[in-house]
């Protein structure tokens, strides 16, 4: 058991090493002196009050810090008074009329990890400290916060103090070094340097600026940070000593003065303060727990005192409820569609036949005709409608090719369109002039052959335009194509049964798409900067197979599901509705080399995901629904729902409904 949490450092590497640690300069946990938090020679005072008492209230966070001894404790060692932390919160009286400055600190208890979740039992000689002058508790002893923060600018002030400077040197330039060294380059878009000091003894209870609640925030993200340098939240206080002596000297560099730094963690074993960037890891916790907090508010779980924190750091809350509302609201949309009996029947699409008429040549020819204006029939639940598109042979869905690795391609490309266009062959290996790109376009009313020798293993690919300014336009008005590309190793993996067989490997592409009104049961499509996003344009309807929520009729077996995210800029955070899992077992590149287990799979634009849904528990008559669900990533964030209802043994099916972002 600890009694102590020695830091120092020594002319080779010194450790921390339980208890212990052999140093030059010796600080005794967060105390000026005696044993780390063991009582001093004399029985300490309990307080109490006096004609020159003051009353201290405040608030340990680390999490708040249960069932502490709290201890205020002079410039000599001598503990002044002592309480108890309930919830996180102490109050006491106290003489410090002696005292230039007084230690507040906190030894033993427990508090709950913010990074882990879970209870951390705080050894009875370590603890979160501040070092705060007579003045600042005669104004503010009603407002003192102890903090990872405070406890390091104590840390790094003792040593200050032991050099020979002034408390209020000691402060400002401890003050200063974790700033700059530590925390200054962490600070959330749009908050100035200013609003982001650090505070040697906290900030308010209750937070009445945006420099309150990033205090607030620091302190939060400082078990992340631990974390993620590796350490269990056991060692964190030694973190604290150690961080307080390095940036003693002004640099935060893993040294006291020349001599490394380390202690050793809780889980065993030496850590070496150089081996790591403490200013970036920090960022990135900060970073994380900004994120967090965010999902906590888009999930609806954030209380009104934590909703304040927030938008006291200038954080615009608005778009996260939307979306929460929106979540909310897709789950019973969700729950309708389950119920629905009037969903269209999903398409799979239009295999293209090679035109050469010989299976066993080794070669592919096709040609792919650019036309405009082809009345396409769109299916949504309850009703249909034709808007005029762009598609490859004037068909109604978006065509397939199969080909065999070894295959020489011939394909042609006949641009009726009034515009330039390409085909671009989205995943493939070939050489640069056969790629497609928008440095070699196809003239309106001319033609291009491509020809290549495909030469990657078996992979989910697909086609679409790329003429310079007007790729997006294109594929959004309905030019593009799925190319699926077998192999022998995808051969064996299906006759070994290791993936289900052709006829249950479905292709399903998905886009979103913006339609004006219905005049004479036609829509058009809108395309407009009204429309856009940061990264394009946005449509209102999910189309999949060219649908709106289909419905597929699937046995009780597996199958493969090869996901395409075709829309312009809307990425899916795909998912099933009632949280089970799948295995995705391909993505751009071709089959994994282990299949995964998951829960959900987040796919950009141009992504594409192959995944395994096994149905061979399911009844005849249950459903089950392919949903988007909402995620924090931006204004392209998709939110959509896919249907499915068997007719026979079983459950399936994909289908568009709900947008979020």
């Amino acid at each position: 058991m600890k009694t102590s949490s020695l830091l120092t450092h020594r002319s080779s590497t010194s450790f921390v090493a339980g208890a212990f640690l052999v140093i030059a300069m010796t600080i005794s946990g967060c105390g000026g002196g005696g044993s780390g938090g063991a009582a001093p020679n004399n029985p300490p005072p309990t307080g109490g009050a006096t004609p020159n008492s003051v009353a201290i209230t405040g608030q340990a966070l680390k999490g708040p810090m249960h069932d502490s001894t709290l201890e205020v404790v002079s410039p000599d060692g001598a503990v002044l008074a002592t309480g108890q932390t309930q919830g996180g919160n102490f109050d006491l009286t106290v003489d410090i009329a002696d005292f230039p400055y007084v230690e507040i600190r906190t030894r033993g208890g427990y508090f709950m990890d913010e990074a882990t979740g879970g209870r951390v039992d705080v050894d009875p000689g370590e603890g979160l400290c501040a070092i705060v002058s007579a003045s600042d508790i005669q104004t503010r002893g009603h407002e003192i916060v102890l903090t990872p923060e405070t406890t390091i600018i104590a840390h790094t002030m003792q040593h200050s103090m032991a050099a020979g400077s002034s408390l209020q040197d000691a402060m400002s330039n401890a003050v200063d070094s974790y700033h700059n060294q530590f925390v200054g380059g962490s600070r959330p878009p749009g908050i100035g340097a200013d609003a982001d000091r650090p505070m040697h003894f906290g900030a308010p209870l209750d937070p009445a600026s945006a420099e309150d609640s990033l205090a607030w925030h620091r302190a939060r993200s400082f078990s992340r940070y631990a974390n993620e340098t590796g350490l269990a939240p056991q060692s964190m206080f030694e973190l604290m000593e150690a961080l307080g002596l390095d940036m003693h000297d002004g640099v935060l560099d893993g040294h006291a003065g020349s001599d490394p730094i380390s202690f050793m963690h809780a889980s065993g074993g030496p850590f070496n303060m150089a081996e790591h960037d403490h200013a970036l890891r920090y960022g990135q916790a900060r970073a994380g727990m900004l994120h967090d907090d965010l999902f906590t508010v888009f999930n609806g779980d954030g209380s009104t005192a934590f909703r304040h924190h927030l938008e006291l750091m200038s954080l615009n809350l608005a778009p996260f409820d939307a979306m929460h509302a929106q979540h909310r609201d897709g789950i019973a949309t969700t729950a309708e569609n389950l119920l629905a009996d009037n969903l269209p029947a999903f398409q799979h699409l239009p295999v293209l036949t090679d035109e050469d008429g010989n299976s066993q040549n080794a070669a592919g020819t096709y040609t792919l005709r650019a036309v405009p204006d082809v009345d396409v029939t769109i299916q949504a639940p309850g009703t249909s409608w034709t808007t005029p598109m762009l598609r490859y042979n004037g068909m109604q869905l978006p065509p397939v090719i199969r080909a065999r690795r070894g295959d020489e391609m011939f394909l042609t490309l006949v641009n009726e369109l009034a515009d330039m266009s390409t085909i671009h062959w989205h995943g493939f290996k070939v050489p640069g002039p056969e790629d497609g790109g928008p440095t070699e376009p196809v003239v309106a009313n001319s033609s291009r052959l491509y020809n290549f020798t495909l030469d990657q293993p078996a992979a989910s690919l697909w086609f679409h335009p790329h003429p310079h300014g007007q790729t997006a336009e294109q594929v959004y008005r309905g030019l593009a194509g799925v190319f699926l590309l077998t192999d022998d190793i995808d051969d064996q993996l299906r006759s070994a049964n290791q993936v289900p067989a052709v006829e249950h490997d479905i292709p399903v592409v998905v886009q979103d798409r913006l339609f004006e009104a219905e005049v004479s049961g036609e829509r058009l499509l809108t395309y407009s900067d009204d429309h856009m996003s940061g990264f394009g344009m946005m449509g209102g309807t999910t189309l999949v197979n060219g649908a709106e929520l289909p419905r597929l009729s699937v046995e009780t077996r597996q199958y493969t599901l090869r996901l395409y995210n075709a829309s312009n800029s809307r990425t899916y955070d795909f998912a099933l509705h009632d949280g089970r899992t799948f295995t995705i077992v391909g993505s751009d590149g071709g089959w994994l080399p282990e299949p995964v287990r998951a829960d959900h799979v987040v796919l950009s634009p141009g992504e594409r995901a192959a995944i395994v849904i096994d149905f061979a528990a399911d009844q005849v008559g249950d459903r089950l629904m392919l949903v988007s669900q909402p995620f924090m990533g931006g204004p392209a964030m998709g939110m959509s729902q896919f249907d499915s209802s068997p007719n026979h043994g079983g459950m399936g099916g994909m289908g568009g409904g709900h947008h979020g972002g």
